[in-house]
């Protein structure tokens, strides 16, 4: 994908190219309005913040997020793997072994 493909927005008062091809399938326009109602929202609980301070507590709280969804994540793939395992150990106990 080109440059001209790329699309412009102003977030936060910086202007912010997205190259729809390097996002991973999410839509551009999706992720900067995510990002601008956060910024609203904060910037309504504390007015006297600057642009940049906005913006990094964005970055913090979305940062934040992220990870308590990858934590999540992981142990919902532990549990899994652990209810797999105790599955296939029942099964291995009742069933009848075979001789060949």
């Amino acid at each position: 994908m080109s440059r001209n493909d790329e699309l412009e927005f102003n977030v936060v008062g910086c202007r912010v190219r997205f190259n729809p091809a390097v996002d991973g399938g999410v839509k551009p326009q999706e992720v900067v309005e995510l990002v601008r109602r956060e910024a609203v929202s904060l910037k309504q609980n504390a007015p006297k913040r600057t642009d940049a301070e906005i913006a990094v507590l964005v970055a913090l709280k979305l940062a934040s997020e992220k990870i308590a969804i990858e934590s999540e994540y992981r142990q919902n793939i532990d549990k899994l793997e652990n209810s797999i395992s105790d599955a296939l150990e029942f099964v291995e106990q009742v069933s009848p072994t075979t001789t060949v």
